[in-house]
């Protein structure tokens, strides 16, 4: 076929497939033909398609909760399982969770170019905003890396509020409410950014808070949705432990040697002097072999990792909708601060990337006429930091 034939043809493909595309072979390249070992929604996907919510033998993980029934339950958020059921079902046990995190990550980063379309930036914004969620953020790693229990629940949640934001812009109240509620199913944290989301949809262009307009029909179809997807979370908790708020994280803080079995509070202000320092301030360290200098395996400072969040303060946040976001990216971070665990056993921080499309949406707010040198600057930081972080990881085996 002549070349002139197949480029015509190559253009007739919308660009949000291609960039869906592209981003997975991407995707799939960095995960290095890797298959996790941790591959616990899959496991549960398997269980799900036999009748169950109890896992069999092998489990993938090691944080498991045992009932007196002798049934075996993870407390991962199951939204990632509920994903790979399709897929679990064509592929059976040989499901690589690792190559379908890296589908899940490609679809968001389409979703958000498709976002960004309907929001009206600038052709050459959206560009550069795709890449920077693309490869200039940990989302990268999160979704290529190795896909295991804890990195897919990040890349899911990512996917799910990709799919609210679009569902939100395209006047689909219900469908945004539903989409956000499964990414909090995934990661609960996420169910504090509800408030963002509600002033994107009811005044995303709105320069005051008293021009936006609260249209009640569109309030109640975007709650209907959060509940309809918190009422599958409730008969899944119902399910296993018989009631609809156990999700089997405190059960499983009983057993964990962070919170010396279940002794040590949740959430503590004690927890502030450790984890505020920890989260910005954290370094590089001293590998020992190549490549010599390079992130930690216990984590990285958040603005070392997502170099984009300089950007953020040049927001105009007389704008509710940034004004919004902003207090649902400080909400979520707070609860972090607040929290027993810091997540490690990760690249940067890995919590950051529950409240990550609301640090994006900033900056689409923030270059929604020209993306300039600044954010090209801190965009092709990120890449590299973000490759770094690969490299860095495959090379210690971690």
């Amino acid at each position: 076929m002549p070349l002139a034939v197949v480029l015509a043809n190559f253009r007739r493909i919308p660009v949000v497939i291609l960039v869906g595309f592209f981003t997975f072979v991407f995707y799939a390249l960095a995960t290095a033909g890797q298959s996790t070992a941790w591959n616990a929604h899959t496991q549960l996907a398997r269980a799900i398609l036999a009748g169950a919510f109890s896992l069999s033998e092998p489990y993938g993980t090691h944080e498991l909760i045992r009932d007196t029934a002798g049934h075996v339950y993870i407390a991962y958020g199951p939204t990632a399982a509920f994903l790979l059921l399709p897929l679990v079902a064509i592929f059976g046990p040989a499901a690589n969770q690792t190559l379908f995190s890296a589908l899940f990550g490609a679809l968001a980063v389409a979703l958000w170019w498709a976002t960004l379309g309907r929001l009206g930036v600038a052709r050459q914004s959206q560009r550069w905003l795709t890449f920077l969620f693309a490869a200039g953020t940990p989302f990268a790693y999160y979704a290529a890396e190795n896909g295991n229990n804890w990195a897919i629940t990040h890349c899911v949640a990512s996917l799910c509020l990709m799919a609210a934001l679009y569902a939100l812009v395209t006047e689909h109240a219900a469908w945004g409410g539903f989409f956000l509620g499964m990414a909090a199913i995934s990661r609960n944290p996420v169910l504090l950014l509800a408030p963002v989301l509600l002033i994107f949809m009811l005044g995303r262009d709105a320069e005051g808070w008293r021009t936006i307009r609260y249209d009640w029909r569109k309030i109640g179809r975007f709650g209907l949705g959060i509940g309809i997807a918190l009422a599958i979370a409730a008969y899944y908790n119902w399910e296993r432990f018989g009631s609809v708020l156990e999700n089997g994280y405190a059960q499983l803080l009983l057993t964990d040697p962070i919170s010396a079995q279940g002794s040590k509070p949740t959430f503590a202000l004690a927890y502030l002097a450790h984890n505020v320092p920890f989260y910005l301030f954290s370094p590089p360290v001293w590998l020992g072999k190549f490549p010599w200098f390079g992130p930690s395996g216990v984590g990285m400072s958040m603005l070392l990792a997502t170099p984009v969040l300089w950007l953020l303060p040049w927001a105009n946040y007389r704008k509710p909708s940034n004004l919004a976001a902003l207090l649902g990216i400080s909400v979520v971070q707070i609860f972090y601060w607040l929290f027993i665990g810091d997540g490690r056993g990760q690249f940067g921080m890995r919590y950051t990337t529950d409240y990550l499309p609301m640090v994006l949406l900033l900056v689409a707010a923030i270059t929604r006429e020209r993306f300039g040198v600044p954010a090209m600057v801190l965009t092709i930081m990120g890449v590299l930091v973000e490759i770094w972080g690969f490299i860095t990881w495959h090379a210690m085996g971690w």
